[in-house]
């Protein structure tokens, strides 16, 4: 069975995008309009991670690249960038920012005692070698680059994690419990007045506490809500499969209390 290779999907994105013998849907899209779809396979390539379903990983991380060569072959006939300048942009990119492993700049040279550096070090370095790149482009502030359309949750880490580099940070995890606490207070105060604008304000400082907190915990704050969500999907399930078996009409706040507390109590066992 043939069994086809990198050169073979990018001859068929050509053949796709022909304005004469491809596909007219192809042909008519342009790096704008591919936006959605690039967010929709990145999401779908996370659920098939956290499903641990690598039979479906891998289709979905072919959908993935085939945006990026979707978007690398408008971008060429724009004659802009193609997909080998992308290629040598990102090797060029991880050779400079892992000079324990690249300490002569060659991809082919290894260094036996690049598995040495601590965890800290290469921490200190990538960020010092970012920081280089993003003044080299211009950006004056350390949270000028970071991305506006990343969803809300890595945003605020992004945001916290480079105002770090700059001194402004909690160091005491206790200090950052007693804002969440703050903030709460705050909040409770604003579901009092009804104002609704406040309301949504204060709602976002708690939340973005919330965030830091996970950071300094060393937690992904996504990964702990799909948990969560995960968690209460089950007990949803449950107390629907005890309602059908009960056959009950008009399902009473006691009757869910009681199917909701099993329902904790069977994720426990």
């Amino acid at each position: 069975m043939q069994r086809y290779d990198l050169n073979d999907l990018k001859n068929v994105m050509k053949r796709l995008r022909d304005p004469d013998t491809g596909c007219p849907w192809d042909v008519r899209q342009s790096i704008e309009s591919l936006q959605p779809f690039i967010l929709e396979e990145t999401y779908e390539v996370i659920s098939a991670i956290i499903k641990s379903d690598f039979n479906n990983l891998s289709e979905e991380l072919g959908d993935l690249l085939f945006q990026i060569l979707f978007i690398s072959q408008i971008a060429d006939e724009m004659e802009e960038f193609n997909f080998e300048i992308i290629v040598d942009q990102l090797v060029k990119k991880m050779v400079s920012r892992h000079p324990h492993v690249f300490p002569d700049g060659s991809i082919i040279s290894v260094n036996t005692q690049a598995h040495k550096i601590s965890q800290s070090e290469l921490k200190s370095r990538w960020e010092t070698d970012k920081q280089s790149q993003r003044s080299s482009k211009g950006f004056k502030s350390v949270v000028d680059d970071i991305p506006l359309a990343l969803p809300a949750l890595l945003q605020s880490i992004k945001l916290q994690k480079r105002a770090s580099l700059i001194g402004l940070d909690w160091q005491d995890i206790e200090k950052i419990h007693h804002k969440i606490l703050e903030e709460l207070r705050e909040l409770q105060a604003e579901i009092k007045a009804d104002d609704r604008d406040n309301l949504i304000s204060e709602l976002g400082d708690v939340l973005f506490s919330c965030v830091n907190l996970a950071r300094k915990l060393d937690i992904d704050p996504e990964i702990a809500l799909l948990q969560s969500n995960k968690k209460f999907a089950e007990r949803v399930r449950y107390v629907e499969k005890a309602c059908n078996e009960h056959s009950k009409e008009k399902i009473d706040q006691k009757f869910l209390d009681l199917y909701w507390a099993r329902s904790k109590e069977e994720q426990l066992d």
